[in-house]
This record gives structure tokens, sequence and C-alpha cells, in this order.
């Protein structure tokens, strides 16, 4: 018998994201053109991607620079607060298929750093 027997099965969680990936793939695939953009993403699968790293890239520090000395006072500012951040997805429809040609995301993430950091200087320094 081998002392460290290797399981090459996924687990449950991955199996059930990987499904909800393809549904979500399905679904934007079904509702957007096959050329529909955001940003520099062109296409279904390649929005899906921007929206997977988005949610990785911010699932941890996401101002890592903040972490030393100059930024502690910054960062002890911003430490267990919660943003409201205000923001809009404008959908470009072609109307002959009846699909999302054109996906357009804006986010005022600078209103609200404002208030927790109290000035312009703090806030282009976290930046």
């Amino acid at each position: 018998m081998p002392l460290l027997a290797l399981d090459p099965s996924p687990s449950e969680a991955e199996v059930r994201r990987a499904s909800d990936a393809h549904a979500h793939l399905d679904f934007l695939k079904q509702a957007m053109a096959l050329d529909v953009t955001d940003g520099d993403a062109r296409g279904a699968e390649a929005i899906l991607e921007q929206w997977r790293l988005f949610s990785l890239c911010h699932g941890d520090v996401l101002y890592p620079h903040l972490t030393g000395t100059d930024g502690f006072a910054a960062a002890g500012k911003l430490l267990n607060k919660r943003l409201e951040v205000e923001g809009s997805v404008h959908f470009d429809w072609d109307e002959t298929s009846g699909r999302v040609v054109r996906l357009e995301s804006k986010m005022d993430l600078m209103t609200p750093m404002l208030k927790l950091l109290g000035s312009l200087e703090a806030y282009f320094r976290m930046l």
C-alpha cells in the first residue's frame, strides 16, 4: 500500500464552481453578441475572464503599499471600513438580434475614499 495516496478527483466545490462558470458563459453567449465589448475585452469568454480576474484581484489586499510604515496612517483609516461606491453599467443593445453589443461600467471610488481619508493628498498617496 502506498504511503501517500493522491485523489485526482475534483472536490465538490470545484465541480460546483466549474458548473457555475459554464452556466454564466452560456448565459452571456445567449444574451450578448459574439463581438460584445466591455472596455478592452471582446466576446463573452473575455468578459467572463475579466470578471473572474477582477474577483480574484480584489479578494486580497487591494493596496499592498499601505502596509508599510509610511502608509500606516491611511491604512488605519481604511481598516475594517466599508465603502459604499456608486456606479453604473450601460448596456448597448442591437435591436435586430436583441443582444448586448457593448457594456460600459463606471464607478466613483474617489468620493467615498475622500470621505474616509479626509484629503486629496492622502487619496493620491494611497494610489
